[in-house]
């Protein structure tokens, strides 16, 4: 790609762009900053996200992030002399690095300790129960490996990653054979071979932790000297046959036992003392008036196209916000939806090895993205990290926008079939 250069402007750092954090660099860019992007992955020129790349000043690709001194050396060698406004990260493996750069230049930060003992999510559960606000029980790899029999009772448990993103090799297993086979697949896979995520993986071990039950859903926010305040709920679709696997989310959610919710995630960001950024906190919310669960704590905006969805809604561009947030403001508050969108991603069907054509049944939607292009031979269908394509799809309630998108879902064609009924495209919402 051709970048601009550096034209003299302050400097807005961005780490690892992919998704939406281009819609943030275009943002640094109006802002009036030079972007200056570090990456191991191409840069992004085609797709819905490609003319954001245009805002971008300079790029350096890094090679890995595995040495973190190495990666600072190189920003530092990179911002001698300039002033740096704000930074912007939203991959985990990136976090700790921005977080060092952050402090260095004395920009608000999560600071480095906090976000190093949080993205160890064994650390996370049982800080929460440390503070009352987790009962669920956790299994480390040594404790798991030792297990003789089931620990939990009637209740399932989810194979996770300590350092775990996208869902990726989650599963809910209600047995110890099915435990094992997660824990040997662990082990035998090359998860180095999966772009951003598979080192990041790589960097811890796994745990058991035990089943929440209830509606899952998300509470957005962002914390600014300690303060916390939520923007919205964000809605779940998942699949029918494996809920651990995502299919979706809509935006705003206006979930009945909101305040109880919000007051809940702003009591788990003061037990976990974070203090400043965007957040991305998932729940599990109980039937009637149970306490609520948490599922994942997540130190950055939430991921995939979910910005996409929420300007859909709002009618605005949140990312002038993120910018806001990351150079020491507060963002916009009391920002009201003109509508309710829905984000949906698409898996192939399930077994098949190749994708070699794909024809999305709608036109003139707000948001086309295809994630897995026409001539891709498919390793595996059965995870989130194997979507090929997403959409979204506005209604003026919920149930209008979820029910074109199930429409839209249904009559797409993968190989000039429909998906249809196929296990991997029935999907339940909230």
């Amino acid at each position: 790609m051709s970048a601009k250069g550096l034209s003299g402007r302050p400097l807005f750092l961005v780490f690892e762009p992919t998704n939406h954090i281009y819609q943030v660099i275009e943002a640094a860019d109006r802002r009036g900053f030079d972007t200056v992007v570090f990456h191991t992955i191409p840069i992004l020129t085609a797709g819905p996200y490609g003319e954001c790349s245009k805002a971008i000043a300079v790029s350096h690709n890094v090679g890995s992030w595995d040495d973190q001194d190495a990666c600072l050396a190189t920003v530092l060698e990179l911002c001698a002399g300039r002033t740096v406004a704000g930074t912007y990260a939203a991959q985990e493996i990136t976090l700790e690095l921005e977080a060092r750069v952050q402090e260095h230049f004395g920009l608000p930060t999560k600071g480095l300790r906090t976000i190093r003992e949080l993205l160890d999510k064994v650390t996370v559960r049982r800080r929460l129960a440390d503070a009352g606000l987790s009962a669920l029980r956790v299994f480390d790899e040594a404790q798991a490996n030792t297990l003789t029999e089931w620990p939990v009772g009637d209740r399932a448990l989810f194979f996770k990653p300590v350092h775990g993103a996208g869902s990726a090799y989650v599963r809910r297993c209600t047995t110890l054979d099915e435990v094992r086979a997660c824990a040997g697949r662990w082990r035998s896979d090359d998860k180095g071979a999966i772009p951003v995520l598979g080192p990041y993986l790589e960097l811890g071990s796994f745990f058991l932790e035990e089943e929440a039950t209830g509606e899952l859903l998300s509470v957005e926010g962002f914390v600014v000297d300690g303060e916390y305040t939520a923007l919205g709920l964000t809605s779940r679709t998942v699949l029918a046959r494996d809920v651990s696997v995502e299919m979706g989310i809509s935006y705003p959610y206006e979930h009945p036992r909101r305040a109880d919710i919000v007051d809940f995630v702003t009591r788990v960001h003061a037990a976990l003392g974070i203090t400043h950024g965007a957040t991305h906190v998932e729940v599990m919310v109980p039937p009637g008036d149970g306490p609520v669960e948490v599922v994942e704590v997540n130190l950055r905006f939430i991921g995939a196209d979910a910005l996409a969805t929420m300007n859909a809604a709002y009618g605005t561009t949140l990312e002038d916000d993120l910018v806001a947030l990351a150079i020491g403001e507060r963002p916009r508050l009391g920002l009201r939806a003109e509508r309710v969108a829905s984000l949906h991603f698409l898996l192939p069907p399930r077994g098949l090895r190749r994708l070699d054509s794909f024809r999305l049944a709608a036109d003139g939607l707000p948001f086309v993205k295809i994630i897995k292009p026409p001539g891709t031979e498919l390793a595996s269908t059965d995870r989130q990290i194997d979507w090929i394509a997403a959409y979204i799809v506005c209604g003026d309630t919920y149930e209008e926008s979820f029910a074109r998108a199930i429409d839209i879902r249904r009559r797409t064609l993968v190989n000039g079939e429909p998906l249809g009924d196929d296990p991997n495209n029935v999907v339940i919402g909230r």
